[in-house]
């Protein structure tokens, strides 16, 4: 699988709305555009964002979110889609609630990549954090 990741490739992790099993049609344009490389974490914790799981980037260990990592096809087109429904961008009033970063992720081969993902970005103090790693399985 290393021969298909190169640095310069656009992978994306997703942890919540976009993973298979979520109902979302976003998930369906991803699946469409993409390839699946399989399951993945990110060292981050996660929280209930009201109805949507928002991760907090972590240096501890043990804060693991699993999700999902896709290798895209048109990344200037997919990731504009994203962004939009992320209201990441122009266009949508700072702050933006979820941002898109270039983060360390593990495959669930142990291979670690760069990817793409939309990380919280408002403040979770008032926030509840959610119970086990899986956000469709919380």
């Amino acid at each position: 699988m290393m021969d298909i990741i190169k640095q310069d490739d656009y992978t994306i992790f997703v942890y919540g709305t976009l993973k298979s099993g979520s109902k979302s049609p976003m998930h369906a344009l991803l699946k469409d555009n993409s390839m699946f490389l399989g399951r993945a974490t990110l060292n981050a914790k996660l929280y209930d964002a009201g109805g949507y799981p928002g991760a907090v980037l972590s240096s501890e260990p043990n804060d693991i979110v699993l999700g999902e990592a896709y290798l895209l096809h048109k990344p200037e087109i997919l990731l504009k889609e994203l962004d939009a429904y992320e209201e990441y961008g122009p266009g949508f009033s700072e702050p933006f609630e979820f941002k898109r970063i270039k983060a360390k992720i593990t495959l669930e081969t142990g291979i670690e990549v760069d990817a793409w993902v939309y990380v919280y970005n408002l403040d979770v103090d008032k926030l509840k954090p959610i119970k086990g790693y899986d956000y469709l399985k919380s």
